[in-house]
């Protein structure tokens, strides 16, 4: 098999392939991927290069499919090291399909344009994970939304009703994303586990969700085994330990890690005077206890070996073993993997798969629940990486 590359036009229709030399992609559990293709400068590859409205599908070798749009056009001039002279190439870039998700708010009223949005308006919606997630997407994004916020060729699979029960409304109040995929991430937090896909299907591009597998009696990463090969870790102390959430006729507190020690003990007061919902008023106290948990980071640096491969032995969101040192182990999701083919050496072809499990602070950004379980994930390493004295 091959690493191939077609350029789709804006009705998903194939338009021929496209000749490259380098292909980095980067797919991302729940989270909108990313993709950079470098392309020689040709009059063929400049015509698929202007198809409005582009998108790209790339088959990396027959065990993955990635698709996405065109974000980005750079022209690149340089000069090749081995020859002199100059050389033309162009950069195309952008997300994965899921960023059409990604790209919408959920209306409090997805039944009526914003300007008529009112600040009672609440969407709320209780059932399986997969069924309110549906709900959201389909209303804001797919054929359910009105006419002028419906993405081109999104539908919606059929639900399978997969998932604990959950609840959520969208709404104007303090504490209450309106991120459509932040409002997944926060479900699925809640109700799964699950990921979620935009999958390119003929003339659609479908949205719908999946159960991640539990690999980690498997599939494994450590130092012995050569597909594990560094780590670095670290975490600060909480900056909220206690959440005082003051309701509309309610006090609720709710309390993270070291809410009992007296020296790291620390109170912030949410307001919910706005609200009646005990549901909603527990859950403004546990972002606020997620958003405070202090820096956090875990670094890891695994690739790719033959017998444990993405997409034949592995995919987002399975649960695999990391083994940091002998004795320390723990299971952790795989939250995205980079695929690189690389060709612009002009001596020798290389591919790279390089997984990211789990994730630090700095690539899951402002969603706290992610943030929330790093924290407890890298202080359980640390405390038994301190009982075997490693430092």
């Amino acid at each position: 098999m091959a690493v191939s590359v077609e350029v789709r036009d804006t009705n998903l229709i194939s338009k021929g392939p496209l000749t490259w030399t380098k292909v980095d992609l980067t797919t991302r559990y729940n989270r909108v991927g990313a993709w950079s293709i470098t392309i020689p400068d040709t009059p063929t590859n400049r015509v698929l290069a202007n198809i409005p409205d582009l998108g790209v599908v790339v088959d990396w070798n027959g065990v993955f499919t990635f698709t996405g749009f065109l974000e980005n056009w750079n022209p690149v001039k340089s000069i090749d090291a081995t020859t002199g002279a100059f050389v033309d190439t162009l950069v195309l870039s952008g997300a994965d399909d899921l960023g059409v998700v990604a790209n919408r708010l959920a209306y409090p009223n997805p039944a009526v344009v914003w300007t008529s949005q009112t600040a009672a308006g609440s969407d709320l919606q209780t059932g399986h994970c997969e069924t309110v997630i549906k709900h959201f997407v389909n209303l804001n994004a797919g054929p359910g939304a009105l006419t002028a916020r419906r993405s081109p060729h999104l539908t919606i699979a059929a639900d399978s009703a997969r998932g604990s029960t959950v609840s959520y409304a969208a709404r104007f109040a303090a504490g209450v994303d309106l991120t459509l995929m932040n409002i997944i991430r926060l479900l699925v937090a809640t109700g799964g586990p699950l990921g979620v896909s935009v999958v390119q299907s003929g003339a659609n591009l479908v949205f719908d969700c999946y159960v991640p597998r539990d690999l980690s009696q498997t599939a494994w990463f450590s130092p012995d085994l050569g597909n594990l090969r560094t780590y670095n870790l670290s975490v600060s102390t909480p900056a909220a330990t206690n959440a005082l959430v003051r309701g509309s006729t309610t006090f609720t507190e709710v309390t993270g890690t070291d809410a009992t020690n007296g020296w790291r003990h620390t109170e912030v007061l949410v307001d919910q005077s706005g609200s009646t919902d005990a549901t909603q008023i527990t859950q403004a106290g546990t972002d606020a206890i997620a958003q405070g948990t202090g820096a956090t980071h875990l670094q890891l640096q695994a690739v790719d070996l033959p017998q444990l491969a993405f997409g034949v032995h592995y995919g987002l969101g399975d649960r695999v073993t990391v083994e940091i040192q002998p004795g320390v182990s723990y299971t952790e999701i795989v939250t995205a993997v980079q695929l690189v083919a690389d060709a612009s050496s002009g001596t020798a072809y290389t591919e790279t798969v390089t997984p990211t499990i789990g994730a630090a602070e700095s690539d899951i950004g402002s969603d706290k629940t992610a943030t929330a379980l790093l924290a407890a994930e890298v202080r359980a390493i640390r405390k038994a990486l301190q009982r075997l004295q490693v430092f």
